[in-house]
């Protein structure tokens, strides 16, 4: 079988290399977070990925908020989710705040002040 030549370079061996600068970016995505609605503070909601949302899920957990949702091996994989969002709001109602599912500041205040 022949190998086709680009340049001088196997193709096989071009293939591999593209797939060894790809792979590392698709399995650690960018993280992705939300500012808040007037304020250049962030805010997790759905959609956002990344360590934070990690660490918030954990912080759920830890005040008893039973969440049914995948744990990944790597904290950047973290993404909120319909789930999160979900316990976000039984969360607020249980600590009156408005139950947005949006974690702003007052939300992560009262889970930091449960844990």
């Amino acid at each position: 079988m022949k190998k086709i030549l680009k340049y001088g370079i196997p193709t096989a061996m071009i293939f591999t290399v593209l797939v060894a600068d790809i792979l590392p970016a698709l399995s650690n995505p960018k993280p992705k977070y939300s500012k808040c609605k007037n304020s250049q503070e962030y805010c997790l909601r759905r959609g956002d990925r990344g360590e934070l949302v990690s660490q918030f899920i954990g912080g759920l957990i830890c005040v008893g908020i039973n969440i049914n949702t995948e744990r990944k091996d790597n904290p950047n994989n973290a993404v909120f989710t319909q789930t999160v969002e979900n316990a976000v709001k039984e969360f607020q109602k249980i600590a009156n705040i408005k139950p947005d599912g949006i974690a702003g500041q007052e939300t992560v205040k009262a889970i930091r002040y449960g844990c």
